[in-house]
């Protein structure tokens, strides 16, 4: 039976493995604890045609940019023309679509309404209840003073702002790239499994079982929520700059609270605890050091971006992001060991396995 596994379709199934079998559950106890929110989500938002026309040329540009990258890395002293000619000609790409890029965005696009349907489901799971408790936990951490006034101190600017917003929005495309660079590598790589395992398992555990658990709106929120004025000052500056430049953050800010606050408005999904920009912006820091210490350092400069604008633009609190961290790091080490283990249970591949990667 293990020599089937040679074969590129078994290959195919036991590099998604992993990830599939979290979603799959994750699927399954979503659908028996919310019932037809589930469907609901999934009717309005996994058509496959709109999905597909919206994912999948982020997924082509994605992966240009990676081909593009890759080339740059690889110089083998050649003409530049001649090098990339060389690589067209070797690379399979049909093959790297069919079994590798294609399976993999399948997962990626079966996961999306699911996850939505936790993610606006949260508050009636468990209402908005941790937020003034995170903000005193970050007051003690800066003595008593909100993080974002130091923030706003050392970059009181409307530039400065709308450089965190452009990179709080960059963040997604990153994602992508690096989801894009993880399935286009040997099916057999055990950096591939533990990213993709990895990637999902920030999703369900951080994004929805500790999003759940801990549930909590954002300082953006507060006070319609909970009448807590604490961070008007805050939201009367970044409004402030919106009127000198566009701040995106606050567009989706309100278009978030509509979701939530107006039953007439498309449900969207509220959550701060943990910053998930944090979460997923660690595990690819995690694996770009894996592939590079160049690109694994960059990586880390945005993250540490990330957990500053986060807190600049009223997103979320610091411990948000600090808990996004380090559960990230514990769900890469987790993932890692889960998919060590679960590819020195079959041989090697053979020599239908697809190169490259």
């Amino acid at each position: 039976m293990r020599d089937g596994l040679a074969h590129p379709a078994g290959a195919v199934l036991r590099s998604l493995a992993l990830p599939a079998a979290f979603v799959l559950s994750y699927g399954v106890l979503a659908k028996l604890s919310l019932g037809s929110v589930v469907g609901q989500v999934g009717i309005k938002t996994s058509n496959i045609l709109t999905v597909v026309q919206t994912i999948l040329p982020l997924f082509v540009v994605a992966g240009a940019l990676y081909g593009t990258v890759a080339l740059a890395l690889t110089d083998t002293g050649e003409r530049p023309f001649k090098r990339v000619w060389r690589w067209i000609r070797r690379t399979p790409f049909l093959e790297i679509i069919a079994l590798r890029l294609l399976p993999a965005l399948t997962l990626f696009i079966a996961f999306q309404p699911l996850f939505l349907a936790v993610k606006q489901s949260i508050p009636d799971i468990v209402p908005f209840s941790w937020d003034p408790l995170f903000a005193s936990l970050d007051r003690s951490l800066f003595l008593g003073t909100d993080p974002w006034v130091f923030s706003h101190a050392l970059l009181p600017s409307a530039v400065a702002t709308k450089v965190f917003d452009l990179c709080y929005s960059a963040w997604f495309f990153i994602m992508l790239i690096t989801y894009v660079a993880a399935s286009v590598m040997r099916l057999s790589s055990i950096l591939r499994m533990t990213f993709l395992t990895a990637f999902f398992l920030n999703w369900i555990l951080a994004g929805s079982v500790a999003a759940i658990l801990f549930s909590s709106a954002g300082p953006v929120y507060m006070d319609r929520l909970f009448g807590i004025a604490d961070f008007e000052p805050l939201m009367a500056r970044l409004h402030a700059q919106g009127d000198v430049m566009e701040i995106f953050a606050l567009n989706v800010q309100e278009a978030l609270w509509q979701g939530y606050a107006d039953p007439n408005h498309p449900p969207t999904g509220i959550s701060a605890f943990p910053s998930m920009h944090l979460c997923i912006s660690m595990t690819v820091t995690l694996f770009c050091f894996r592939l590079a210490r160049w690109l694994g350092a960059a990586m880390g400069v945005f993250t540490l971006v990330m957990l500053v604008a986060s807190v600049h633009l009223g997103w979320h609190y610091l411990v948000d992001g600090l808990a996004g961290i380090a559960l990230s790091v514990a769900i890469w080490k987790l993932s890692a060991l889960l998919s060590r283990r679960w590819l020195a249970r079959w041989p090697a591949p053979g020599p239908n396995a697809v190169p490259g990667g």
